[in-house]
């Protein structure tokens, strides 16, 4: 049974519920409020809102509704993947089942079928005890549009492009890959500073960040390491963006290597500049509209002026008169248009002396309106001192060359006459002032040999070549006639031994080389004659022999037949005594004919040839003088013309007469060898040898052959002589001749 409540208790109770009722009435208003706020807040969103539990869709906002094609009321109820392209399915259950929180990309699935890329992100909430996820959804074609259009310009862009997220490559363009000697995708993924110089890494991190917290950022300077291991310097500009809807770098890079080289080499150009120009100990002014703008430290020594005092100043202190003054300036800024201009003016120093100085000046620029000169001003007042002695003592010397009767030539380092007497201004026929100053090779010297002789003479200039005391070459008259000139040289040098030119005396031999020529013809024509008879005597010798053989030493033979029978018939007679002398004599007569008939022309020769002759004369030797002589033949047989064959015998056996006599050997070895057409003749021996320059000519040559005549025959032959000999080491002679007659009618040779 329960108890009743008293007044007070049932008034407690009231107001109790009163006070939950109102805090309930406030949560439900601010519930209200908070739903009618995030329904504000959806609706404004730009990007699509979708509230889905376990995948089907809650509710929707006007954005995602108009981004598919449905209404919202059609979204209801349909799962997420409805407006998700199929092949992006599995990606988007696996991040609703996941919980996956960051943003990713997929393609979007329209109400008409069309796909477009969006990008999503969900986010699970729990609202009364339900288990909800959150997801928005991003149109990002225009983004994509953006991305591509900005790869297709990069791609075709000569500058290397590329974009970094978080230190690593996200995108580069093919430019920027081969700078570096890699392809785009071997790169993608790798983090930038493996390819940075080690040295260069914090300039390159300290530029993006700073770039990143919004300070400007210059284009920067740096190394890179290519893939085959070179440093190459680039030049890197980069700006910041967003790239997946993050933050990224931006970079463009271009190669500046040869560009970083080129200006290594200016800088050290400049510096050389100006090391040189402070070395050169002549003054050097930068002069423009007649005013100094720049002068080198020798400028104090050559003029008595500090650089910094002619600054600014006019050119015409320096000049000892306004007329020098006014020609240099017509030189450059006048209607003669000179380029370049040198002179020998007299010039004023600061303390009033006058001295000589060769001026040279160039234009700088091709406009001369700019007047922008420089000038060199050389003090040249001792030389011009020295040529004025030099040029009187050389007067001086002159009237004593032409005195002489030989020419006297003196020609500097460049080949130009610097002196010439008299009788060589006659020979050449020329006056004295049209030779000096020219180029001796140019004007005086055939073409035909003008190269050689100057390429010599510029070597003995270097220093490259020894001089020639004595030269004979000819000279060209002013006719284009040749004069032939024996010249004695001698080197000029300065005073540090340096060859400045060549002092030649010259004597005309023109006359004398044209009769040592006509006695030269004389004495060939005399030579082959001599050759000729010599032939012409052999053949005479052939046919006395045969003579002798064939008619004198048959009569004899059949003489000494009859008288041996006579004999057999007087044996019994008194008359038999007689007849045994007389048989006796013709036996003398019958070897007298004989060794007369081997003298003349052996038989053997001729009838079995030039080897059988030289064994058989080996054989005579050896059986004769007991000295041990071997005969060998190398190669086939050829037929030999009888002259040829005739000139080797006798040559063979002149050499074997020559050893028997002065060599005193004990063995000598003949060697006849065939081949292509031409005989080879060795003749050795083992005995005391010779001095080959001492035999050109037999002390003795009556009838003899000697070698010089050996050496002669053999010439108009057209064969070679070759003597090797030392005294002490015995002596081997070679002869080549051709097989067939080639009589030769040039100078002498040999081997």
């Amino acid at each position: 049974m329960t108890r009743k409540l008293s007044y007070e208790e049932l008034l407690r109770k009231v107001r109790k519920l009163e006070r939950e009722s109102a805090a309930h009435q406030k949560t439900k208003e601010a519930l209200v409020e908070s739903r009618r706020r995030y329904r504000g807040l959806r609706q404004a969103s730009f990007e699509g809102i979708g509230i889905h539990e376990n995948g089907v869709i809650l509710e929707v906002n006007q954005v995602l509704a108009k981004m598919t094609g449905y209404k919202a009321s059609e979204l209801i109820g349909m799962t997420v993947t409805t407006i998700v392209a199929p092949e992006w399915h599995d990606p988007v259950w696996r991040n609703i089942r996941s919980g996956y929180e960051k943003s990713y990309e997929v393609y979007g699935l329209r109400k008409n079928g069309t796909t477009y890329p969006v990008e999503i992100r969900g986010k699970n909430v729990v609202l009364r005890n339900r288990k909800l996820r959150v997801m928005s959804f991003r149109d990002i074609t225009e983004r994509r549009r953006a991305q591509e259009l900005y790869r297709t310009l990069a791609e075709k862009s000569q500058a290397g492009v590329y974009i970094i997220q978080n230190g690593i490559f996200k995108f580069l363009n093919e430019r920027a890959a081969d700078l570096i000697g890699y392809r785009p995708e071997d790169l993608i993924g790798r983090r930038e500073r493996k390819i940075i110089h080690p040295d260069d890494r914090k300039l390159v991190i300290e530029n993006a960040v700073n770039m990143l917290k919004g300070k400007e950022s210059s284009p920067i300077e740096f190394r890179v390491i290519t893939r085959n291991g070179l440093v190459r310097w680039m030049m890197e500009s980069i700006a910041s963006i967003s790239y997946g809807g993050k933050p990224a770098i931006l970079g463009n890079v271009m190669d500046i290597t040869e560009l970083k080289e080129a200006r290594d080499r200016l800088e050290e150009m400049e510096a050389l500049e100006a090391s040189i120009l402070d070395a050169i100990p002549h003054a050097v002014l930068g002069v423009v509209d007649r005013h100094v703008v720049f002068a080198n430290n020798a400028t104090e020594s050559v003029l008595g002026w500090k650089p910094e005092e002619l600054i600014r100043r006019s050119t015409r202190i320096l000049y000892e008169t306004e007329e020098d003054y006014e020609e240099i300036g017509r030189a450059f800024y006048g209607v003669e248009k000179k380029r370049f201009f040198v002179e020998q003016i007299p010039c004023r120093k600061r303390d009033g002396e006058i001295i000589i100085c060769r001026v040279s000046a160039s234009r700088i620029g091709d406009s001369r309106e700019e007047k922008k000169v420089v000038v060199v001003y050389e003090d040249i007042t001792e030389k011009v001192k020295m040529d004025e002695a030099l040029h009187e003592e050389r007067d001086r010397a002159q009237q004593y060359l032409d005195i002489a009767g030989a020419i006297i030539l003196a020609i500097d380092q460049h080949g130009t006459v610097m002196l010439i007497n008299q009788r060589g201004a006659e020979i050449l026929r020329y006056a004295h002032d049209e030779i000096v100053g020219r180029n001796w090779f140019d004007t005086f010297v055939p073409k035909r040999i003008k190269h050689e002789v100057k390429s010599i003479f510029f070597r003995l200039i270097a220093g490259n070549v020894d001089p020639v005391e004595y030269v004979e070459n000819p000279i060209l008259t002013r006719e284009g006639k040749e004069r032939i000139i024996s010249w004695h040289n001698s080197v000029i040098q300065d005073e540090e031994g340096n060859v400045v030119g060549i002092l030649s005396s010259g004597e005309d031999i023109t006359e004398r080389k044209r009769a040592e020529e006509k006695l030269f013809e004389h004495s060939e024509k005399l030579r082959l004659m001599s050759s000729e008879l010599s032939l012409t005597e052999q053949r005479e010798r052939q046919r006395i022999a045969t003579e002798l053989h064939d008619r004198i030493g048959q009569s004899m033979a059949i003489s000494k037949i009859k008288l041996e029978e006579l004999k057999r018939d007087l044996l019994e007679t008194g008359f038999k005594r007689p007849v045994d002398e007389i048989i006796a004599i013709m036996d003398q007569l019958i070897y007298d004919t004989r060794s007369l008939t081997f003298e003349l022309s052996p038989p053997v020769l001729f009838i079995l040839g030039l080897d059988a002759a030289l064994e058989w004369l080996a054989e005579q030797f050896q059986e004769k003088h007991g000295i041990r002589v071997t005969f060998q033949r190398e190669g086939a047989g050829q037929k030999l013309d009888k002259d040829i064959a005739f000139v080797l015998f006798r040559s063979t056996q002149e050499l074997l007469i020559n050893i028997v006599k002065h060599s005193r050997a004990d063995f000598v070895s003949i060697i006849m060898k065939t081949s292509r057409g031409k005989i080879q003749i060795n003749v050795k021996d083992n005995g005391i040898g010779f001095d080959p320059k001492k035999i050109e000519m037999p002390a003795d040559s009556k009838g003899g052959f000697g070698i010089f005549s050996i050496r002669e025959r053999l010439n108009y032959l057209g064969g070679q002589f070759r003597v090797e000999a030392k005294p002490g080491r015995g002596s081997n002679v070679t002869m080549v001749v051709p097989s067939t007659m080639r009589r030769s009618r040039k100078k002498r040779t040999s081997l």
